[in-house]
């Protein structure tokens, strides 16, 4: 809204009594894909869909890209990302309407790719050091901030990996040092606004819990199989948070494959990919592992619900399934058995042993588990036991894989709603699935047996893309025929001197979000809204100056009385369609000055969200006041504004007919130049692009060892 009524503004004067948009750490206000949406059209259904549509497209891209760093064949790369896109992680959060955590699942597969082909595969270029940098300022400016925290947490277990075990030299370090300082400068427009605003916010929600809402390895393991929340069914936390914030749902055949990747894999892949999985089990727990304290660590002491790592894990899960795919082909082609030699044995005893170890350091805080849970662990732990008593055969697998499909299945059917539609929509995936792997293992499985289990998992993509397609159903918010509208229809019968009108709404922000949009459609400022945080100097709804008490809103609406039948005020002014309105008797002016006690209003020249200009006689000594909640960075007439009750206020040094009031604050100015900067050198980088690639390169011989 701040970007179609406005243009480009950095103060968001249309809700929650005024906010710095420009540093709001949950917006995508400089999310660069964004804004041609918004100038496509003006439906906001339609900026929607079409927003949701590309990123799923590029979050297919970006994971076919990731996949290719384990293989070349075309078809199975594309079978695996149909499954990331579809996955319930993925469409769960298309349902609930958290689009800009879909963009930021868009473009996690990309940073892990460009961040793999510089630390593993050695490749210092500078289009990896621009795909790192600018991935991971794509992915920050979506404002998912603790998404983007724990997706490096992830990487960094793999770097440090890397160092410790000296797979990589110092030029890969350097390499990513460069890209970072890069991503730095140019994110600096957010970031530094972002830092400075950090002590200046309240939580809508009070404040958070980190520990809140955690699961058990169990219940983790249920939601890789099932897509179950990894706190369903507790009797004491209760199911805190949605799904949404927990589900994966990669099906039992993509875990048996991951274990597979995990015990048959190169070393190099598969200890840091242990290690990044053990930390997000543990990180998802909550506070219900003696480990719980790195919830409290900085940074992560502000994000809630743990299952959300889960986002950051899930393209590192679909690389190990194919990677386990691709093992397992390899054995069929080669009539190879399923044996262990010692080191793998070793390996898959030590990882075993690791998960045991988490089980009990789980236990004091154990609560009774749910049938998918109790499930989940026998299958994954047999799984295993089968594998290290080699047990496991193509026969074997067949039939492990058939059985864990139809357990699957029988799940999905009790816990998520297989509609008709969904099963068409399903019919069509499944062509297009079974195709792909088909075509994709042909050549490499000669074997008519053999190729039943690469068809499985085939299988096991489509029953998992039907519950993710569960989630996509047609949804109408009903704005058009919203009460909000006939309300603000009679705002123009009601009287108010104010150039921008304030309307309070009285009930839960959350249900009226319907007020909300078209209060700020109509450029009205919507004082209630629902949103994570607003600043500690968000203004009350009624001040008392003198002897009077004002309304900092033109109109109060009680939309309380619509759902709960009790009226809020009992002396309203009219009633629209069931919803009372009320015009205060004494309404607050968008500007005005402050002499004695007495408010006296003033004409206004110019009313933008970053400069307003008031005229009147002004003299020395009075206190010129705007409407809005301070900040730092608001100046009136050229000197820093002061915070009066809570408002923007300054007091006027002489007389004077004019008094501007604008919005420059320096953490903007600050970022804007740094990210200039990160541009410069972005450019610099591609002129002196061989120069640089030269000083940098790998010796052959090295890079083909490694």
């Amino acid at each position: 809204m701040i970007y179609t009524k406005s243009g480009f503004t950095l103060w968001d004067n249309l809700w929650i009594t005024g906010f710095p948009e420009f540093a709001s750490p949950g917006s995508d206000f400089y999310y660069p894909l964004i804004i041609p949406l918004l100038n496509i059209t003006q439906d906001i259904y339609a900026q929607i869909n079409y927003s949701t549509i590309l990123h799923l497209i590029v979050a297919f891209i970006t994971t076919y890209l990731l996949l290719g760093l384990i293989t070349e064949k075309k078809n199975l790369k594309m079978a695996f990302s149909l499954l990331y896109i579809f996955s319930a992680l993925m469409l769960s959060r298309v349902y609930v309407g958290h689009e800009i955590i879909v963009f930021s699942l868009a473009w996690i597969p990309l940073l892990y790719y460009s961040f793999a082909k510089i630390i593993y595969k050695s490749e210092y270029t500078v289009t990896n050091v621009l795909i790192f940098s600018l991935t991971s300022a794509l992915f920050f400016f979506t404002g998912v901030v603790y998404l983007f925290a724990l997706s490096f947490i992830l990487m960094g277990i793999f770097a440090l990996y890397f160092i410790i075990t000296k797979k990589t030299d110092i030029k890969a370090i350097i390499i990513l040092a460069i890209s970072t300082v890069i991503f730095l400068l140019l994110t600096a427009i957010k970031s530094i606004p972002m830092i400075s605003i950090s002590d200046k916010l309240l939580r809508v929600d009070g404040t958070v819990d980190p520990l809140g809402g955690g699961g058990s390895l169990e219940s983790n393991l249920a939601s890789f199989i099932f897509g179950t929340p990894i706190n369903k069914g507790y009797a004491y936390t209760g199911l805190q948070y949605g799904i949404q914030e927990s589900t994966v749902l990669i099906g039992a055949v993509s875990v048996f494959l991951i274990i597979i990747a995990l015990v048959y894999g190169k070393r190099i892949i598969t200890i840091p990919s242990f290690c990044a999985i053990l930390f997000a089990l543990i990180y998802a727990d909550g506070g219900k592992v003696i480990l719980s304290f790195i919830h409290l660590l900085p940074i992560l002491s502000s994000f809630r619900c743990p299952g959300r790592v889960f986002c950051s894990l899930m393209p590192l899960l679909i690389f190990l399934s194919l990677y386990g795919l691709i093992i397992v082909c390899q054995k069929l082609k080669e009539n190879n058995s399923f044996k262990l030699d010692t080191e793998q044995k070793k390996s898959l005893l030590y990882g075993t042993l690791i998960l045991i170890v988490l089980k009990v350091i789980e236990l004091p805080y154990e609560e009774i588990p749910t049938l998918e849970a109790v499930v989940a662990i026998v299958m994954v732990f047999g799984f295993i036991a089968l594998l290290y008593s080699e047990k496991i055969t193509k026969d074997t697998l067949i039939y492990i894989f058939s059985a864990a499909l139809l357990i699957n299945i029988i799940f999905i059917i009790i816990d998520f709603t297989i509609t008709p539609l969904v099963i068409a929509k399903t019919a069509v995936v499944a062509i297009v699935v079974l195709a792909l792997i088909i075509y994709g293992i042909k050549d490499k499985l000669t074997d008519k047996k053999s190729r039943i289990v690469p068809v499985l998992v085939g299988v096991n993509i489509i029953i998992c893309c039907m519950a993710g397609l569960t989630f996509i159903v047609p949804s109408n918010p009903e704005l058009d025929t919203s009460a909000a509208i006939d309300v603000i229809d009679e705002f123009q019968n009601l009287p108010t001197d104010n150039i921008q009108k304030w309307a309070y709404t009285s009930g839960w922000a959350y249900q009226n979000m319907d007020y909300t949009y078209h209060f700020m459609n109509n450029g009205i400022h919507s004082m209630s809204a629902y949103w994570a945080y607003y600043l500690d100097t968000m203004l009350p709804v009624f001040y008392t100056i003198g002897d009077k008490q004002y309304s900092t809103a033109d109109y109060i609406v009680d939309t309380q009385y619509a759902s709960s039948g009790e009226l809020s005020i009992t002396n309203y002014t009219t009633m629209v369609k069931g919803v009372p309105i009320t015009v205060p008797e004494n309404i607050l002016p968008n500007v005005f000055i402050l002499r004695s006690e007495e408010l006296i209003p003033v004409e206004i020249e110019e009313f933008t969200p970053d400069e307003v200009i008031a005229t009147g006689d002004f003299e020395t000594g009075d206190i010129a006041v705007l409407k809005t909640a301070y900040y730092d960075g608001w100046k009136v007439n050229g000197e820093a504004a002061a915070s009066v009750g809570n408002m923007v206020g300054a007091e006027i040094k002489s007389d004077t007919g004019k008094v501007t009031f604008k919005f420059q604050p320096a953490s903007f100015t600050t970022g804007l130049i740094l990210s200039i900067i990160g541009v410069i050198s972005i450019i610099l980088l591609i002129v002196f692009r061989k120069k640089f690639e030269n000083f940098v390169a790998v010796p052959e011989k090295k890079k083909n060892k490694k």
